[in-house]
């Protein structure tokens, strides 16, 4: 039998790995899940605050990783002296990009975007073959606790945009995102296993962080065009279900591209976080920059190649690193703790198809290059948009 100052050791490792508490997390969640692995109640107050960042990530990863552009393929300028429409670009525009063309006054592009993520590693280490989460217990020397995990999301992003003039666009996405997720967790030395743990794979879906945006193209010239964008995402997705982080965020970016057969684009954008102080009291991220180029290549008139560079740096303690903390009863743990700012690097090569009439067809294959968070290393997409 554990002593209680080895139980206390052995759940500390446990949360810290399995990445699971809020203060009040619903049993039937995925932090419900999580918490259950802890069967020292008394231990739950004491690592609540240095776990819960690990488990933010998690949320961060999968709401605000980069999202299929929000703008339909085919974009139109409305000629009022001849009363009809005409195509105002050769290509039909990137993915996970915005560039600076509006639909045109009066048109609705729809569409769905799908993306598939199956998380590959966390800090650097391996998901599947174990993630270290701490490398030194006091109470126990020579322990070391580890975790293995399967994590995947699925997300299903609905758009659309109305073009209120040839120059202002509003538009609105609705991510129905489904999380899936089991762990196993083991503390032991060489010669012993102290305590070993599990989650049974645990699903949960629902709505997303609902985003509303709005574009303004205010400048056109030979150079190309510039418009300014907000995106204002809503606290709609479930925090405790790992869909959202249960705050208000608003992205204003600046948007450049020139239009042609070969057309580079290009984003740069700050992400405010309002009362982000609230998510957590360990994961004191305040926003993030983001910035997107890249080119689109009209190869054909109903075929357009795209390759697009997608960046991110969140601020605050996000990215993880090993942290000694004392804990009163058992002495010093260094366990693997959100510590500084998090970078993030992809690539998204792709192809859109004119598939019929106004009927574009896309499909991208996000790849990470840079990601000490929780990361999955390809991210596919499908994607359908219909401009009306």
């Amino acid at each position: 039998m554990l002593t209680a100052k080895r139980s206390s050791a052995a759940i500390l490792v446990i949360l810290v790995v399995a990445s699971g508490v809020s203060a009040q997390p619903a049993d039937d969640s995925l932090r419900g899940a999580l918490l259950r692995l802890a069967v020292v109640p008394n231990v739950r107050p004491l690592v609540a605050d240095q776990v819960d960042g690990l488990a933010r990530l998690i949320g961060l990863e999968i709401s605000t990783s980069p999202t299929g552009a929000s703008a339909g393929g085919l974009r139109f300028t409305f000629d009022s002296s001849s009363g009809t429409f005409a195509r105002s670009s050769r290509s039909f525009g990137p993915a996970f990009a915005e560039r600076s063309l509006t639909s045109g006054k009066g048109r609705v592009s729809v569409g769905v975007n799908w993306l598939y993520a199956d998380f590959n590693s966390f800090a650097g280490m391996d998901l599947n073959d174990g993630v270290q989460a701490t490398r030194a217990v006091q109470a126990l020397p020579g322990a070391t606790g580890t975790s293995k995990m399967n994590l995947s999301s699925s997300s299903v992003q609905t758009f659309a945009t109305y073009g209120i003039s040839n120059n202002v666009d509003i538009g609105i996405l609705v991510p129905w995102i489904r999380v899936s997720m089991s762990a196993s967790s083991v503390l032991s030395d060489a010669n012993t296993v102290f305590l070993a743990a599990s989650v049974p794979q645990t699903v949960a879906s629902g709505v997303g962080d609902v985003g509303l945006l709005g574009k303004y193209r205010f400048w056109n010239g030979d150079a190309g065009t510039l418009a300014a964008q907000i995106q204002v995402s809503l606290p709609s997705g479930d925090d405790d279900d790992l869909r959202g982080l249960g705050i208000t965020r608003t992205l204003l970016s600046a948007i450049w591209s020139r239009e042609g057969r070969f057309a580079p684009h290009a984003n740069i954008g700050y992400e405010i976080w309002r009362n982000s102080g609230a998510v957590s009291a360990n994961f004191d991220a305040t926003g993030q920059f983001k910035y997107a180029f890249g080119a689109d290549f009209a190869a054909h008139p109903r075929a357009t190649v795209v390759v697009t560079a997608v960046g991110r740096s969140v601020f605050g303690r996000v990215k993880s690193g090993y942290q000694s903390i004392e804990v009163p009863g058992f002495g010093a743990v260094e366990a693997l703790l959100p510590i500084e700012a998090l970078n993030v690097f992809s690539i998204a090569p792709g192809v859109k198809w004119n598939a019929y009439g106004n009927l574009v067809v896309s499909g991208h294959l996000l790849t990470s290059v840079v990601n000490f968070g929780i990361r999955a290393n390809i991210t596919p997409m499908v994607g359908i948009d219909w401009t009306f």
